[in-house]
């Protein structure tokens, strides 16, 4: 077990930094999903496409959870002002 104070600081008290492909920071939580192989298949063809696209990986997590926030603020957006 480490002596500092948060795992995310090494010992001289500078910030560790995070491994390729996690989320930066911001209040998250973690979800498996199970979905139709297809459907994953489908996620992984636009995955590489926009990663060609923009010159960085692009994972199939990271279109699931843009596809989150948008049917989100979607909704938020047709809701009836109170």
């Amino acid at each position: 077990m480490s002596n500092s104070p948060s795992p995310d600081t090494a010992a001289s008290g500078t910030p560790v930094k995070r491994r390729p492909g996690r989320p930066a920071g911001g209040d998250m939580a973690q979800l498996t999903l199970r979905i139709p192989r297809a459907h994953l298949l489908a996620l992984t063809k636009e995955s590489a496409r926009r990663s060609v696209e923009t010159g960085r990986n692009i994972t199939p997590q990271a279109i699931i959870a843009s596809m989150i926030a948008a049917s989100i603020a979607a909704r938020d957006e047709n809701a009836p002002a109170t």
